[in-house]
């Protein structure tokens, strides 16, 4: 079973300056890749959704500023007859008034933005770090999604995540380079029908045109009361002979490491537990992709 859901979406940029056709191609362009980015989070936030198809429409562009119409276009399924119902409240809800679908899809836009935006200006800039820290940390996006999907922030936040790259992070400052014409421009993201987000002036006149991202060698992500499956154990070591998969994020095998105060022989024989752990992976340039090498197991719940 398939359904089409039509999302309104609605962009202002507020400027005193006549945007040109490079600001609209620039803005349009960035939208193309930042939106179904932003279907991705609401996607694996909500599984049960199955998300197959995302088509972006343009319904109207006007000056006077720069006002963006836009119509989100979601093919959706379900998974398993138990998830019929839910989908199809949701479905109902937004036939009715779109209200809990667009609310949901501007929060997971705003996040990929408010993410985006930190990241860009890490990049090149500690003057104007705090600024957009401050803004990443006053975003309401992550409490909506944690809200709706019943996941903690630190679990909302590790999905966001999941979705960017540098040229998502590139396509961040894209999408605010039209605003920045103007010294005293800011953006508006939805107000069709609810308060718009703002993406105020300071944040605008910081994030840089040109991202310039060092790649990282490893990274880390913290993981709280996962499914870890052990398969492989020694009851007398803690950083040698425990290997396993955790099925929520990556079902290849790697390294276990248990933390120090794990007692290893209390734990040896466990095929499934829940624990609080971190991931760690490392930049493979074969591949051009940030690769899983070993998981750090700090706490087995009881």
């Amino acid at each position: 079973m398939t359904q089409t859901i039509d999302i309104d979406f609605r962009i202002k940029y507020n400027m005193d300056t006549t945007p040109s056709v490079d600001d609209v191609i620039t803005s349009l362009t960035a939208l193309q890749h930042l939106i179904p980015k932003s279907v991705t989070v609401l996607d694996r936030l909500y599984p049960e959704l199955t998300i197959h198809t995302t088509e972006l429409l343009v319904e109207d562009v006007r000056a006077g500023s720069l006002w963006e119409d836009l119509k989100v276009k979601l093919t959706v399924g379900l998974v398993g007859e138990e998830n019929a119902k839910k989908l199809q409240e949701i479905l109902d809800d937004s036939i009715k008034n779109h209200h809990m679908l667009n609310k949901l899809l501007y929060a997971g836009f705003g996040a990929v933005i408010a993410y985006g935006t930190m990241t860009a200006v890490q990049s090149c800039s500690k003057k104007e770090q705090a600024v957009v820290n401050n803004f990443y940390d006053n975003s309401t996006n992550i409490a909506i999604l944690s809200e709706h999907s019943g996941l903690s922030g630190d679990e909302v936040v590790a999905v966001v995540q999941s979705v960017m790259d540098k040229k998502t992070v590139q396509k961040t400052a894209d999408f605010i380079r039209p605003a920045k014409q103007d010294p005293k421009g800011s953006i508006e993201i939805g107000g069709k029908t609810d308060t718009p987000q703002i993406i105020p002036n300071e944040i605008v006149q910081a994030v840089p045109e040109q991202v310039e991202i060092p790649q990282q060698e490893e990274q880390e992500q913290d993981y709280s009361n996962i499914d870890v499956y052990v398969y492989t154990s020694d009851q007398d070591k803690n950083t040698q002979g425990w290997a396993g998969i955790v099925p929520d994020l990556f079902e290849q095998r790697v390294k276990f490491e248990l933390a120090e105060d794990i007692n290893p022989h209390e734990l040896h024989g466990q095929r499934k537990i829940k624990a609080d752990i971190t991931v760690i992976k490392r930049y493979q340039k074969s591949q051009n992709k940030y690769v899983v090498t070993k998981v750090i197991i700090h706490r087995v719940a009881k």
